[in-house]
């Protein structure tokens, strides 16, 4: 019965090793990058009183290009939600879901993030959480930086 029983353990710990559940893990890859999106459709939407308030919406689409501007990438699509309007002390908040759609060279793959942008902050560091064909597995943090220009330049750091 004792050797039975070792050896199911013995058995079960080789199995769950070589399936990765105790050994090799497979090493991540960190990637870095920076796209530029002018704000070419941008909307809002005020739902609830008159002026900021919880529930307005802001929705945005529009094409994303490398950091020199010289060629399109793809686009970027998204929408955030006021969650806490301006009071005297407070800041307008927004919960943002946005997503980057790359074009041709990396097949409509996509880059999804989501968090709280603070409208008072000079940037805007949302999760990214995911994505599709080469991002499918993807964490880490997109920085949208929001230019004087009208341009928003946004610096993913990415683990894949």
């Amino acid at each position: 019965m004792v050797f039975s029983v070792l050896g199911a353990a013995t058995w079960l710990l080789a199995g769950c090793a070589s399936e990765g559940g105790s050994g090799g893990q497979e090493e991540k890859q960190t990637t870095n990058f920076t796209v530029v999106a002018p704000r070419d459709v941008e909307e809002q939407i005020d739902l609830g009183a008159s002026g900021p308030s919880v529930g307005d919406l802001y929705v945005f689409s529009g094409p994303i290009y490398d950091e020199s501007e010289d060629r399109q990438l793809g686009r970027i699509d998204g929408q955030c939600t006021t969650t806490s309007a301006p009071g005297p002390s407070a800041e307008l908040r927004r919960l943002c879901i946005a997503n980057a759609t790359f074009t041709e060279e990396q097949g409509g793959a996509e880059i999804d993030t989501q968090g709280v942008g603070r409208l008072e902050a000079e940037d805007v560091e949302l999760a990214v959480t995911g994505g599709t064909k080469d991002y499918r597995s993807a964490r880490g943090i997109a920085t949208f930086r929001f230019e004087t220009d009208g341009r928003v330049v946004i610096a993913y750091e990415l683990d894949l």
